[in-house]
């Protein structure tokens, strides 16, 4: 308990008491006995503070600083103990918590140094390829962290331990890979001093897949002595603290396990960049949660590659929106707002399509929040801290809630989860689970990232995608003979076997068998009925679809090869129409994504574009 820093903050209370004293006359009307009572008493005021809340004695972190100002009025209290007092202490303390701030504000705020914060964490500018998908979809998540906790409760209520689940509580669950699964770690701790008191440890945690909640892993072989609800030295912050840890600043202690399934907390240490502001890491502490071991990297390449995260959302978030204002300038990002981008609320943690471990989340222009417009959306790699932004307009995440919440109005409590953005049909488009009053999950939606008008929902993530796929049928049918973007689609032909109409809340579908797809089923939509009304058994039919791995495959087109439609020259012109549509966004696509690149030039490559047009 008493180390380096303890001593400093006890000479720095007797200096200040000393200070304090001479100010107010000196001892003039103070016995020498009486100073030194005092000095002891602030030394000692001084000792305790630095140990409860764990200051660092730095001149380069603004805590050192708060404890100097709380002694300093200690002193002076000390010094009212002994009668009459000039003031001219309390006048000098004044003035000098009046320079401290004057100082803080020109060496750390944003305004005096906007280039200093919009340098950071400078984004790699890039543009959207949507048929690449940008998360690994494959593990998209359908259990909340909410539902986490339920399934996790449940396991630890049927633990063998009487009496487990009044000793322990439930951490915060942190989404992380272990082999190439996201899972939900939920970390057990403490429920209260006694209980530590009493055992010392928790039996371990609880992983819940992010996939399956019933995928539940209870790690009750690898007990927790080091948490974050842990007391004294069982304190992760107290355990860094007390083996020397004083000089920086301790970031949010990540729970992670290596893949033997051994706990571990991993703390960023941070320090200041600009003055006393823009905490970036410069280490990281590995501590095992076990044996309260601790390693420390200043380098990341250094740390062992199971960690998975060393950056923690939060600061990355913070740090996105730094470059997203301040790359503007003081003027903008204070006052105008023009073209000053932020991050939209929340940050979602996942897997790439490498198996990395990113955190996502959409974007949007300072002046265009209320409309639920995005200007595009970022991936951060959380061990690695790199950036992606990537240009590119539509709804955001909130905006896409909106739209899944009320397509289940009718539902009392329902609400949409975190979105999560996926590449359906080479485009972007938003999935979520549907949640009720207490986060048990009930449904599945997905609303296109470009047009919220597109969207699909069902009790299935199948039954979500066929309503999708029906929605962006519709929204091609009913936008004004502009037909939706032709996507990549399979073509099957064969001989009708069975073929049923079905009427379900108003609309009607066809539901067909092929003999060339034994086993499945194929659906056609009200939007398709053309053809399908005069198709029987025996006939030849051809249809497309985005989706044969379903067992019901949703036909986007349907042609009977033995009739041909005649068309009046009133189709003929809409189908020229609809001709023309489609180039007019072909071509739109074309130059939005050549004004993208354009945009992501730097000032030196701009020029020479410029020089290169003029010479032309």
């Amino acid at each position: 308990m008493f180390s380096a820093t303890a001593l400093a903050w006890c000479l720095a209370g007797a200096v200040i008491t000393a200070l304090t004293f001479v100010l107010e006359g000196g001892l003039k009307k103070v016995s020498s006995g009486g100073f030194v009572f005092a000095a002891i008493v602030t030394a000692l005021f001084s000792w305790v503070i630095a140990w409860m809340f764990m200051t660092s004695f730095s001149p380069w972190l603004a805590s050192t600083y708060v404890q100097v100002v709380v002694v300093a009025g200690f002193s002076v209290g000390m010094r009212g103990l002994f009668g009459d007092m000039r003031g001219g202490s309390i006048l000098a303390y004044v003035a000098g918590v009046v320079g401290l701030i004057v100082v803080a504000i020109l060496s750390s705020a944003p305004m005096f140094h906007a280039s200093s914060y919009a340098n950071l964490m400078v984004p790699e500018i890039k543009e959207r390829d949507a048929t690449v998908p940008l998360v690994d979809q494959s593990q998209a998540r359908i259990v909340t962290d909410e539902l986490a906790k339920k399934r996790a409760a449940e396991v630890l209520a049927s633990a063998t331990e009487e009496g487990l689940g009044s000793r322990v509580t439930m951490g915060e669950p942190w989404g992380n890979k272990v082999g190439n699964t996201m899972y939900w770690l939920i970390p057990l701790e403490h429920s209260g001093f006694f209980k530590w008191l009493s055992h010392g440890t928790t039996p371990g945690y609880i992983a819940v897949s992010q996939m399956n909640e019933m995928n539940t892993k209870f790690v009750q072989d690898k007990p927790i002595k080091i948490g974050v609800e842990g007391w004294f030295d069982d304190n992760i912050y107290r355990h860094l603290f007390n083996n020397g840890f004083k000089s920086q600043i301790m970031g949010e202690a990540i729970f992670q396990v290596d893949e033997d399934w051994n706990p571990y907390w991993v703390v960023p240490m941070y320090l200041p960049q600009v003055g006393i502001g823009g905490d970036m890491p410069v280490s990281w502490s590995l501590v095992n949660a076990t044996t309260g071991e601790i390693q420390t990297f200043t380098d990341e390449a250094k740390v062992p590659a199971w960690v998975d995260r060393l950056y923690h959302q939060k600061m990355v978030s913070e740090r996105f929106d730094d470059w997203g204002c301040w790359s503007q300038g003081w003027a903008a990002c204070m006052f105008s707002g023009n073209e000053v981008i932020e991050s939209t609320a929340g940050i979602n943690v996942t897997i790439d399509a490498s198996l990395d471990i990113v955190y996502y989340s959409g974007t949007q222009f300072q002046n265009n929040k209320s409309e639920g417009a995005t200007s595009g959306f970022y991936t951060a790699n959380a061990r690695t801290g790199k950036i992606t932004f990537y240009r590119r307009a539509g709804i955001t995440e909130e905006a896409a809630k909106q739209v899944m919440n009320g397509a289940f109005a009718d539902f009392e409590g329902y609400h949409a989860a975190d979105c999560v953005l996926l590449t359906l049909n080479r485009e972007a488009a938003y999935f979520s689970i549907i949640v009720d009053g207490s986060g048990s999950r009930k449904a599945f939606a997905i609303v296109s990232q470009t047009n919220r008008n597109v969207y699909g929902k069902g009790n299935s993530v199948q039954a979500a995608l066929t309503d999708f796929s029906r929605s962006t049928q519709r929204a091609g049918r009913d936008a004004a003979f502009e037909p939706g973007t032709d996507v990549a689609s399979l073509s099957f032909e064969g001989v009708v076997l069975t073929l049923t109409p079905v009427v379900q809340n108003e609309r009607t579908s066809f539901y067909l068998t092929l003999n060339t797809l034994p086993g499945k089923i194929v659906e056609v939509s009200e939007e398709k009925i053309g053809e399908i009304v005069v198709t029987k058994v025996g006939d030849r039919v051809r249809f497309t679809t985005d989706n044969a791995e379903a067992g019901v495959m949703f036909s986007t087109a349907f042609d009977n090869l033995g009739f041909e439609l005649v068309e009046g020259p009133v189709q003929t012109q809409v189908d020229s129409r609809n001709a023309q549509a489609v180039k007019e966004r072909e071509e739109a696509a074309l130059l939005e994504g050549a004004m993208g690149k354009i945009r992501a030039l730097s000032p030196e490559e701009l020029r020479t574009l410029r020089e290169f047009l003029r010479s032309e």
